[in-house]
């Protein structure tokens, strides 16, 4: 679905990869897949844990990723582990799947708003998080900051 509509000539010469239509695009094909996933009734991650190897390929774009992997391969791999898929799906609802927030730190965030921030993301369950480094600040500071609400957690 991706691919026909940035590829559309009528949207080619602005560069309809790059920027806001770039952007657009990205939000239309997200709505698309949420749409999908409701009406199927699934959550979208079940929905696409529940593909086939081979509607797992169709929905991939290999436009960019050839030189890694081909859809020949992809779904050779994909078929190679179905057995398995069940018990990793189980292990996932179980465990949970690890993931980082990245809304602790960003560019002119004051110190207080940094910890509040972290306090807040350890609340909901995380524990990795992904930071912009600020300029006026050293690494190190950022890291004290974040250190320092985590500790005082525990």
């Amino acid at each position: 679905m991706y691919s026909p509509v940035v590829s559309d000539p009528q949207l080619r010469w602005t560069g309809s990869e790059k920027g806001v239509i770039h952007l657009a695009t990205a939000a239309v094909a997200n709505a698309i897949w949420d749409l999908y996933a409701k009406a199927r009734g699934k959550p979208l991650w079940k929905l696409i844990c529940d593909f086939s190897p081979e509607e797992f390929v169709k929905s991939v774009c290999f436009r960019y990723i050839t030189d890694a992997i081909t859809p020949e391969e992809a779904l050779a791999m994909l078929k190679k582990n179905e057995s398995t898929k069940k018990a990793r799906e189980e292990e996932v609802i179980k465990r949970g799947y690890p993931a980082y927030t990245t809304s602790v730190g960003w560019l002119g965030y004051s110190d207080e708003k940094i910890a509040r921030l972290t306090k807040e993301s350890l609340q909901q369950g995380f524990n990795h998080f992904k930071v912009s480094q600020p300029t006026s600040r050293s690494t190190r500071w950022l890291l004290t900051i974040l250190f320092h609400v985590a500790e005082s957690r525990c």
